[in-house]
């Protein structure tokens, strides 16, 4: 469970960098997660407020996204929200 915990911090933090902040409407489907501090285990990261969406995502629903990114030409969002699979 540990090791799930950055992995879904990183998705988070990608799943940002495809939303435009100039016209992105969070709505009812999103929650505000502040500003803080992240303490996990001996290290502290600081983290900028973020929206999540409040549904979790399926892997099907997630490789669906990945497709599309690629049907649409767009590599190098693909490349940035790929899942690392080296460890």
């Amino acid at each position: 469970m540990k090791a799930l915990i950055p992995c879904l911090i990183t998705l988070f933090f990608l799943s940002l960098s495809f939303i435009n902040p100039k016209t992105f409407n969070p709505g009812k489907e999103y929650s505000l997660v502040p500003s803080g501090i992240l303490a996990y285990g001996e290290k502290r990261i600081t983290i900028q407020r973020f929206y999540i969406q409040k549904t979790e995502v399926t892997n099907k629903q997630y490789r669906e996204f990945l497709s599309e990114l690629l049907a649409e030409g767009k590599r190098e969002d693909y490349e940035k929200a790929k899942v690392d699979s080296t460890g």
